[in-house]
């Protein structure tokens, strides 16, 4: 992302900012996150604008004192469970509907990736673990090795990565107790290092892997090696989208350009990308609602008046992967506007640093203490320990699919956030975004900034839910936020097949199968008959004859394989006589 003076134009600000005080917040009863005392509490990023060729890490922490220039407070949490009133991972629990001690859980390893070293990793993990009562780390549930699979030498300390690292440990042992957790430490955060990480993950046996960092999907690095680490069928790999806001526009806020395009390595069509949520619960716990996470406030109300980047949840279309087939057809993808091309956002789940997670930090300071902590680094880990909650991808090649699959079959197993947008509008209606703003804010000289306008001229476009949230399917939250971790079991064709009472020997016998898909675009390829006397028969149709050359209780199987390559089995005993 380049930086580059503001060009807004004092009288468009002036206007805008007029404008603005009658535009009113998103519809419901949800609070916005937003003040505007001098001292209070202020979102800060932990890691930098990455340079080419590197990414920098998504997570943000909430830090009590006076703001900086271009600085805006935000109300403190509260009501979260946790010290300084982030959320408690049993608040946590609860919202999404999960059973953090799923003795399942234990058959999974969750994979941190991360560059560089936090010092007090373990230590700080075992505070937590002693807050919350739960078993301290072993040598078994806990295991840090650096991105060659050696514990020693380890890379050296970094503070911003260190608080990336006890931000991811901490979310995904909140709420899944018995899984085993591997942080793999890169040596630095270059493309290349981070996606060995990820590589040496899999390679010691990762059925999660959690990517909590981003950079831009233009890096001239963004080799085929990269793009192939982070492509391990069978494995859930989970990639946070960013908190730049949609194409990264929130920049623009503090002067830098846009680079309008995703953030990688969420705009891979191999792995889960995950979106980011403010989640509310009432003053018993109980969940209220979720709205997309933009912290800059409904038409850029927040971050445009303060000069500063607010943060807020990534989104947008690919423009060098296409979406995989069961993405492209669910139902509501073309609303987004994204043709072929992938959508970065798969699922999500709560990011917003103002509805944040309690964790516990020592590095670099001597004393241990309680932070507020957030941003889409939040909700990767979150993603992954929910997968191992449910026992991992199942076999699924591409784990995405399972979310799609439920999507497409209508199970409750999701909640429908419909509130917010991640673009400029930040979820206003577009009429008021418009009346706001005078023009197409897309036109200003940075660059695309929100969806529902062209990049050229005036007007508004019908295809714009890859940044606003919508009922149904769409580019800022993709399936919803889990309701449980259901959300994540993998899914089968359903298979029936009409056997006969009984077959006789040398007669031909015919046999019925129906079988229907639940995903998106999903259909049956093929079937596979075991006839139960050492032959075997393949056909492409949903019947099948044979002819029987023994007596008996015959244990016949049929397997249905679908495009995706998700398959069912069914069988009985056929009762051949001669």
């Amino acid at each position: 992302m380049s930086r580059a003076p503001r060009r807004w134009g004092a009288a468009l600000i002036a206007a805008a900012l007029t404008l603005l005080t009658a535009v009113a917040t998103v519809a419901g009863s949800l609070p916005a996150s937003a003040g505007t005392a001098a001292t209070g509490w202020v979102v800060r990023p932990l890691c930098a604008t990455p340079r080419p060729g590197h990414a920098a890490c998504h997570a943000l922490r909430l830090v009590h004192g006076r703001a900086l220039a271009g600085e805006t407070t935000v109300r403190h949490p509260t009501g979260g469970g946790g010290p300084l009133g982030g959320y408690s991972p049993s608040r946590l629990a609860a919202a999404y509907g999960l059973h953090p001690d799923a003795k399942i859980a234990a058959t999974q390893t969750v994979a941190i990736v991360d560059a560089y070293r936090d010092p007090t990793a373990r230590a700080d993990l075992d505070a937590f673990d002693r807050h919350y009562h739960l078993p301290k780390e072993t040598a078994a549930s806990l295991r840090i090795v650096n991105q060659h699979g050696k514990t020693h030498p380890l890379p050296h300390a970094d503070e911003g990565w260190a608080g990336e690292i006890g931000l991811d440990l901490q979310a995904v042992r909140g709420i899944c107790h018995r899984c085993r957790i591997l942080l793999v430490e890169a040596d630095s955060d270059s493309d290349a290092d981070l996606a060995a990480a990820v590589n040496r993950a899999a390679a010691m046996g990762a059925t999660e892997i959690s990517n909590s960092y981003g950079g831009t999907e233009k890096d001239p690095n963004n080799t085929k090696r990269v793009v192939a680490a982070y492509d391990h069928p069978g494995i859930v790999i989970t990639a946070s989208t960013g908190d730049g806001g949609w194409y990264d526009w929130d920049g623009v806020n503090e002067g830098a350009d846009p680079d309008n395009t995703p953030e990688i390595p969420a705009a891979y069509d191999s792995v889960v990308g995950v979106g980011g949520t403010s989640l509310f619960v009432d003053a018993h716990g109980r969940r209220e609602g979720e709205r997309v996470w933009n912290g800059d406030g409904s038409a850029n109300e927040d971050g445009g008046s303060s000069h500063s980047a607010l943060g807020a949840a990534g989104s947008g279309c690919s423009t060098l992967y296409r979406a995989r087939h069961f993405q492209h057809a669910v139902t509501g993808y073309a609303g987004l506007g994204c043709g072929a091309y992938r959508s970065s956002v798969d699922v999500a789940a709560v990011a917003d640093p103002a509805t944040g997670y309690s964790i516990f930090e020592t590095y670099p300071s001597r004393t241990g203490s309680w932070g507020v902590a957030g941003g889409t680094s939040l909700s990767s880990p979150l993603i992954a320990a929910m997968w191992a909650l449910a026992g991992g991808s199942g076999g699924t090649r591409y784990p995405a699919l399972s979310l799609y699959g439920h999507f497409a079959s209508k199970t409750p197993h999701a909640h429908d956030v419909r509130l917010g947008g991640t673009g400029l509008c930040g979820g206003a209606t577009i009429a008021d975004c418009q009346l706001a703003w005078g023009v197409n804010p897309n036109v200003t000289e940075h660059g695309l900034v929100d969806c529902a306008f062209p990049a050229k001229g005036v007007g508004v476009l019908t295809n714009r839910y890859q940044c606003n949230a919508r009922p149904g399917y769409d580019g800022v939250t993709g399936v919803g936020t889990p309701r449980s971790a259901l959300l994540f079991k993998p899914l089968t064709p359903s298979v029936h097949v009409v056997w006969p009472a009984r077959a006789h020997r040398g007669a031909t016998t015919r046999f019925t199968v129906h079988a229907t898909d639940p995903f998106p675009g999903g259909r049956i390829v093929r079937y596979t008959w075991n006839w139960g006397d050492g032959h075997v028969s393949h056909t492409r149709s949903g019947t099948a004859t044979h002819r029987f050359r023994v007596d008996g209780r015959l244990p016949v199987t049929v397997k249905a394989v679908d495009n995706y390559g998700q398959s069912r089995t069914v069988g009985h005993r056929v009762r051949v006589t001669g």
